[in-house]
């Protein structure tokens, strides 16, 4: 007989939705050759194994009803088979035919079996899963789930007929949670909203959209996971279930109302496939795990200063600029991973970099540029680069043009993401061309304003094919004020992607309520998940407050993953567990957390019933056997960064820098601790920074000035999580106690050059630690570098010790030294210093000379602070730690 399917070209078939005039026939169970029993009231359930379902992220409301599973004693109940029902109304299937595909096969995945086909007419007659007028007692055999999109349905509607469709009497309590829906915004927010019920082991999912039913299809499998992968007694199964096995579970699920939707339209995950080129097949993995936490926006970073991986028919130059690595990613390449996420519901946004980040393209379009005619392409990123392209010229223009004609044809997204981060002007600013555009256009300044220019130029071109533009915030901190002629339409055309999140565009951790620009939330402060976890934890990026209360123009938010410092087999430890947070706070979490103007309350901290708060869920999720790791491939790095005591070599010794020291949890200490994992971090060290380690302060107790005798020294730059926070140029020096010229049974203290820095390491030469024991160790910045360092650790092993010098062979402390012990003025220092007691004012004495590792004196130098990295934020001035 017919199928019943309107079928594709591509062999699968979509089940018809049964009208009104096919409800007529013989009972739904006996058709089906199955016994339903009537609806029972009851106590609650037990909770599921291991107490409550874990849900990440957590839905609006997950109710659990009064009524059990399903009835153990129905005969032959545990033999019958799990069906899956995947129905939708005309209006669905004409609008979203390829959406309602995706979702069939997401639920055939989750439940391992294949979705129903109507076998003929008469089958669709006996189909009585809309037979709401008549009121009979027919439902769904036992290890049936149902998933209903009516595209032509409020939903206000749709609680009613999803609770008949598991055999369950409406009640009052099943009502939608108030919401209305009434802008565009909410019209996307509508779109992946639904209303899900199980009711004694039969299960319904109601939405409006195909959308709203995929996202179910997560939740689903999350929820099943909690009793599919554990044994009677709680443990994890050793082999994954069979179809059987999931209906048996199915059955057993507790009877729930599950009704959620998102609460920003913008759920983003970026990843740089610049810096290291991340293969199709990953991508794809990468992809498959956005979706299981609800992620809807892949933001896909394809061009840098260090590659260009896009392949543009017209420009075929341009990947052969990646003179460090050749991969690319070809035209079939780029339609596989769009194809691949919409089958996800996931956008994919691409980011092309202009007018800064483009050595890449400069090296091969040399005529980009406002002057030269050879640029090299960095391995790496040290920093940012002067070289940008040249906004008024028309070989820019033309090449504009051949670059997005190309990618609006790649990428249906109806945003293009065009840059515009750290993008110095200083070559604008000496350019003829430059100066020449700016007069002719009645522009004041060679900065803002030929930035404004620029992105207007580029709206405008996309405008031409229905695109609009996405950049970051940087423009913004000085549009205001500085920018004379401002791009018509723009703050209705623009989306701004705010990192930096600077006066006006917010206050450096959420969006302003009062910047008019649709705006992405990217706070490096919160989810820059290529950070380390001592600077961004998943407590922290907990917390994230995306915007303002009261603000309307904020879209959502997006996590970066930067790879500068990340090979494919880094990224999972690095996005999660942070990024199971970062979905906690963009779709929305529990009931109670969203209040009117759409913004968390506490809320969270508090399971419900049914389902863990949203860290003890995410602790879970990052367990091996959970689906993130077994299934995606992806294993959880730390949810925090655990401190470790100072190892005891190092018990009493004074830590002082000149660098710059980013945060308390990186504090100078952290560099002696004997864990690699913990470091300290300074900020582009200067030339003659320094990192001193000292036996020789005053206040410590005498017989530490000895110091150690040391049979091994070394220290190591670049963390495992930075790997290229290395220190390019320095010395390690020591200062020991060595024979005294004039008096040999006396000693002094002299600094000895030991070793001098390659590949980011150090090595003591063994000779010299022989010649008598260290009372401090130093480390020296010779070269200024704009990369930040991660002084991993320094590693010494003592040596047996010698019977001289002892403690008398040392000159009296009290005496005037020879040669002063080491120390830093106006360094950092660690433990910091207890208060003096206030004494009456004296003069202030000279500087005391400081040994230098040549030998000879200089005075004591004070650090120069200036202003921190702006990629963090940074305010000027020195700062103690």
């Amino acid at each position: 007989g017919g199928s019943g399917h309107d079928h594709d070209g591509h062999g699968r078939g979509r089940p018809r939705f049964v009208g009104e005039e096919e409800q007529v026939g013989a009972s739904w169970a006996s058709a089906l050759h199955g016994a339903a029993s009537p609806s029972r009231e009851g106590p609650p359930p037990p909770p599921p194994p291991e107490g409550r379902f874990a849900l990440v992220p957590r839905p609006a409301r997950l109710d659990h009803l009064q009524g059990g599973p399903a009835p153990h004693e129905t005969p032959g109940m545990q033999s019958l088979p799990l069906l899956l029902f995947v129905l939708s109304d005309e209006q669905a299937r004409r609008e979203e035919r390829r959406e309602l595909d995706a979702v069939e096969r997401a639920y055939e995945e989750v439940l391992g079996v294949d979705a129903q086909e109507l076998l003929d007419q008469e089958a669709a007659s006996l189909f009585r899963l809309m037979a709401l007028t008549k009121g009979e007692q027919d439902r769904a055999p036992v290890g049936t789930v149902v998933v209903l999109v009516l595209a032509g349905t409020k939903p206000e509607e749709l609680p009613h007929v999803c609770s008949k469709l598991v055999g369950r009497a409406p009640n009052a309590s099943d009502a939608v949670t108030s919401r209305s829906w009434s802008d565009d915004a909410d019209a996307a927010l509508l779109s992946e909203w639904h209303w899900a019920i199980s009711w004694e082991g039969r299960l319904a999912v109601c939405s409006v959209r195909a959308e709203g039913a995929f996202r179910f299809s997560t939740t689903l499998r999350q929820v099943l996971e909690t009793t599919l992968r554990l044994d009677a007694a709680g443990r994890p199964m050793a082999q994954p279930p069979n179809s059987s096995e999931v209906a048996t579970r199915l059955r057993l699920l507790p009877s729930f109302i599950l009704e959620d939707w998102p609460q920003h339209q913008w759920r983003g995950l970026q990843l740089d496939c610049v810096r290291h080129y991340m293969q199709v097949e990953f991508i794809k993995k990468y992809l498959r795990a956005m979706a299981y936490y609800k992620a809807n926006d892949f933001h896909w970073h394809l061009t840098d200063d260090q590659a260009w991986r896009l392949y543009i028919p017209k420009r075929p130059k341009l990947v052969m600029a990646n003179k460090w690595s050749q991969e690319y990613y070809t035209t079939e390449m780029v339609r596989e991973v769009v194809e691949f996420a919409a089958s996800l519901f996931i956008k994919v946004l691409p980011t092309v970099e202009t007018p800064g980040h483009a050595l890449a393209s400069l090296a091969v379009y040399p005529e980009l540029a406002c002057e030269g005619d050879h640029f090299e392409v960095p391995k790496t990123r040290v920093g940012t680069y002067n070289d940008i392209m040249c906004v008024s010229k028309k070989e820019l223009a033309d090449f504009a043009q051949d670059v997005f004609e190309e990618v609006v044809k790649l990428f249906p997204h109806r945003f293009v993401h065009v840059g515009g981060d750290e993008t110095p002007t200083l070559k604008w600013e000496h350019s003829d061309h430059v100066k020449a555009f700016a007069g002719k256009a009645g522009l004041s300044n060679l900065g803002p304003d030929i930035m404004e220019a620029w992105y207007c130029f580029l709206g405008n071109l996309l405008g031409k094919y229905n695109r609009s533009i996405v950049m970051w915030d940087d423009h913004f901190a000085k549009r205001e004020w500085s920018v004379s002629r401002k791009c018509p339409g723009a703050e209705q055309s623009w989306v701004v992607q705010a990192w930096k999140l600077e006066s006006p565009v917010g206050n450096e951790e959420y969006i302003s309520r009062s910047f008019p620009f649709r705006t992405i939330a990217s706070p490096m402060r919160n989810v820059y998940l290529d950070y380390p976890v001592a600077s961004i934890d998943y407590n922290k990026t907990m917390a994230w407050r995306i915007a303002e209360r009261g603000t309307k123009s904020a879209l959502g938010g997006c996590a970066t993953m930067w790879t500068e410092d990340s090979e494919p087999k880094d990224v999972g430890a690095k996005v999660y567990p942070r990024y199971l947070a970062v979905s906690e706070r963009l779709w929305g979490g529990p009931v109670g957390a969203r209040s009117s103007d759409g913004h968390h309350l506490a809320a969270e901290a508090r399971p419900r019933a049914l389902d863990e708060s949203a860290f003890a869920a995410s602790k879970r999720h990052c367990a091996d056997e959970a689906p993130l790791s077994r299934d995606l491939g992806f294993k959880c790095g730390k949810f925090a960064h655990v401190e470790m005591e100072r190892s005891p070599l190092w018990a009493g010794a004074d830590v002082q820098t000149t660098m710059d020291v980013y945060a308390l949890a990186f504090r100078p200490d952290q560099a002696l601790d004997g864990d690699e994992e913990s470091y300290f971090w300074a900020i582009a060290p200067k030339a003659g920074d320094k990192f001193l380690v000292s036996w020789l302060t005053q206040n410590r107790e005498p017989a530490l000035r000895l110091g150690k005798w040391f049979s091994r020294l070394s220290a190591k730059t670049g963390a495992v999580d930075r790997p290229g926070d290395q220190l390019d140029n320095g010395d390690l020096s020591v200062a020991q106690w060595l024979p005294s010229s004039d008096n040999a049974s006396r000693y002094e203290l002299a600094w000895q050059l030991v070793g001098r820095f390659q590949g980011g390491s150090a090595t003591a030469d063994p000779s010299i630690l022989e010649q008598g024991p260290v009372a401090a160790v130093q480390i020296t910045c010779t070269v200024a570098q704009t990369k930040w360092m991660s002084l991993v650790e320094i590693f010494a092993e003592e040596g047996p010790g010698r019977p001289v010098p002892s403690l008398s062979d040392l000159p009296d402390r009290n005496s005037p030294p020879r040669r002063s012990a080491p120390s830093l003025g106006g360094a950092h220092r660690w433990p910091p210093q207890a208060p003096q007691m206030a004494v009456p004012p004296k003069p202030p004495p000279k500087p005391p000379p400081m040994l230098t590792p040549s030998g000879g004196f200089r005075h004591s130098f004070k650090s120069s602070k200036g202003a921190h990295h702006a990629a963090h934020g940074k305010s000027d001035g020195p700062r103690t730690v």
